[in-house]
């Protein structure tokens, strides 16, 4: 209880995710898609000028949301769990940077 002081004075509320300890819809959702972080680099992807479904796609990559094996297992999903390619463990990172035979494929 160290730095509490009681006193008469009645309760007010801050919100902590704003300097001026009011709420605001996006400090909240800055906090839920990238809690206690604010990266300038995602946020970005949001101004560049890519079509809806490219800038979400991104999204996804970036924040581990692509349906890969290992996401599909934490909504208890029975099925492999390897990588259709190369038979390693799939994740988002294998399939777009990991996976041998994927990036063979890909026109040099």
């Amino acid at each position: 209880m160290d730095g509490i002081i009681l006193n008469q004075a009645l309760d007010t509320a801050t919100w902590a995710l704003e300097r001026s300890g009011l709420f605001t819809t996006s400090s909240l959702y800055r906090e839920t898609q990238f809690p206690s972080i604010i990266n300038n680099h995602m946020m970005d992807i949001g101004e560049v000028k890519l079509p809806l479904k490219i800038r979400i796609f991104l999204w996804q990559v970036y924040n581990d949301k692509v349906q890969s094996a290992e996401q599909l297992v934490k909504r208890n999903w029975s099925g492999d769990l390897n990588c259709k390619m190369c038979g390693m463990p799939e994740s988002t990172d294998h399939i777009f940077f990991g996976c041998t035979v994927s990036f063979s494929l890909v026109p040099q």
